[in-house]
């Protein structure tokens, strides 16, 4: 029979009782790593190299929520393991530990929840009923189904389809106007490609060309504006030809006077 103390420096005693009361431990690395698995868990010891002067570290795997397991998944609420004495035995603590998830199991965490906190008409269950559903697949599913957290998580799923499909409709309902508004672009694109090649000869054209040629379109327009004045008034034209065809050299006349004046400014 294991004594429940221990010398200090005798580590290997503490190893040697971890495999004879754990019969399912296993070594991962000699004298510094070992697992033991319990109830769906795993538990890895590690042995630093001041142990046994330093307590143990070990953790716990799948992530679980326990009284005893901490928020980094670390063994810490066993009294032997906040009060660390040397003398302990590795062994006898993790057979505590074992025992302890046997008479309350820990729950695995889902989304920092336990299963137990999702699911709580487990809570109102009997081992017996549990045992019923588990033999029968179709209680099992229909009681699944059943549960709020599994009906609010279905009623999330349809809430996140029908704003998908509402969004989608918004989406083809503005496809024409789209489909317009590109059609407008590509007009205004072929106006802006149209205007660049208009302006090409001026970029080429010295300020003096271009003074020049502006004072002649300025001149041009002048007189022309004023032959179709005199034509009007002798009587060789037209009312509604005097009126469009003086409205378009006047039009070329002040726009001309528009650009020497802004020219000149810029200059």
């Amino acid at each position: 029979m294991w004594s429940p103390r221990l010398p200090v420096d005798q580590k290997k005693n503490h190893i040697t009782s971890l495999f004879a009361l754990n019969l399912n431990a296993k070594e991962v690395e000699k004298d510094s790593r070992y697992e033991v698995t319990t109830g769906g868990f795993l538990l890895s010891i590690t042995l630093s190299p001041d142990f046994p002067e330093k307590p143990p570290i070990i953790s716990i795997s799948p992530p679980t929520r326990h009284a005893w397991v901490s928020s980094s998944m670390c063994i810490t609420g066993h009294d032997k393991i906040k009060n660390w004495d040397g003398n302990y035995l590795l062994g006898q603590i993790i057979k505590d530990i074992t025992l302890e998830f046997q008479i309350n199991p820990p729950g695995f965490m889902t989304n920092k929840s336990t299963v137990k906190d999702d699911f709580l008409e487990l809570n109102t269950l009997k081992v017996s009923e549990i045992q019923d559903l588990l033999d029968d697949e179709e209680k099992l599913v229909a009681f699944f189904h059943g549960c709020t957290c599994v009906k609010n998580r279905q009623q999330s799923i349809n809430d996140l389809k029908s704003s998908n499909i509402n969004l989608c409709k918004k989406n083809l309902d503005l496809e024409a106007e789209i489909m317009t508004l590109r059609k407008e672009i590509g007009e205004m694109q072929k106006t802006f490609e149209d205007l660049q090649e208009r302006i090409k000869p001026l970029t080429s054209m010295s300020d003096a060309n271009i003074m020049a040629k502006l004072k002649t379109t300025f001149n041009e327009a002048e007189t022309k504006s004023d032959e179709i004045s005199r034509g009007f008034l002798q009587g060789s034209m037209g009312h509604e030809n005097f009126l469009s065809e003086f409205y378009k050299e006047r039009l070329t006349y002040h726009q001309a006077a528009i650009r020497l004046e802004n020219w000149k400014t810029l200059k």
